[in-house]
Order: structure tokens, then sequence, then C-alpha cells
């Protein structure tokens, strides 16, 4: 008689659940290395930084009780950065978006969005800064002397 041993590990072929487990880990290892999946230039990040800004509010030097936003970029930013503003006032509920070119500059002498840039921000107003490759910042317009 005849015994036939099985074959090893080694020389059995590998299935369907082999390859898609090879693939999972190539995905992941993807993942792990680069913050994204996916193929050409309209894949996303998976993990995105936030954009490198600072919102402040100041007081208007203008009568009336509306606040301007002070958008800061941080100095070690990827420039020049074209972002989207977002406006949403609370009172309305309406939402003005405007693009702005944020420049080193910016650093020093920070863009303004106010009154002068058909912006009343009152108490609750919300502003946001958007590009495709972070995360937004969004701020929130606050009563004088609270934080």
């Amino acid at each position: 008689m005849s015994t036939s041993n099985p074959p090893s590990p080694k020389e059995q072929p590998i299935g369907i659940a082999g390859w898609v487990m090879i693939g999972a880990v190539v995905l992941g290892l993807v993942w792990a290395f680069t913050g994204r999946i996916g193929f050409g230039s309209g894949s996303r990040f998976i993990f995105k930084p936030s954009i490198p800004v600072l919102i402040i509010w100041r007081e208007t030097r203008l009568p009336g009780n509306t606040q301007v936003a002070r958008i800061t970029p941080k100095a070690d930013a990827p420039f020049p950065i074209r972002v989207m503003v977002e406006v949403r006032v609370s009172a309305s509920g309406q939402k003005k978006t405007q693009e702005a070119l944020l420049e080193r500059f910016h650093v020093e002498s920070p863009l303004e969005i106010g009154v002068l840039e058909g912006h009343q921000f009152v108490p609750g107003d919300t502003i946001t800064i958007q590009h495709r490759d972070y995360r937004p910042v969004t701020a929130t317009c606050r009563a004088r002397g609270s934080k």
C-alpha cells in the first residue's frame, strides 16, 4: 500500500482568502506610510492636518457692536495658500463664501474680514477657513470680554 503524504504548506497554492489578506496588508501599509488610500491626484487624505491658520477676534473701530476676524497663517505654512472663507450668520442661518489668498506677509499683518468686507460679526456668528488638503478651522464670534 502506498500512502501519500499531504502537500507541505510551501506547496499549497494561495487561495482567494490568501489574496484578500495580502491585499488588505498592502492597503494597510500604504495607509500607514502615506496617510491616504486611492489612486491618482483625486485620492483623499484620510487624516488631514488642520489648516495652518489662527483666527482671533477684535472689536471694530467703527460705530456698532460688531467684530473683525483676523486670520493669521502660521509661519511654517506652505505659501501661498488659496482658501475658502465661509461666514455663517447665526441669526438668519445665511452663509456666504469667498476665496482668499494667504501670503507670507499675512504672518505679520493678518488678513482681516469684517464690516469693510461686508460682514458684521456679532456673537454667535462663525467663520470657517477651508482647503481641500486640510481639515477646516472654525471660530465663533463671542461677546466682548468672554473667552
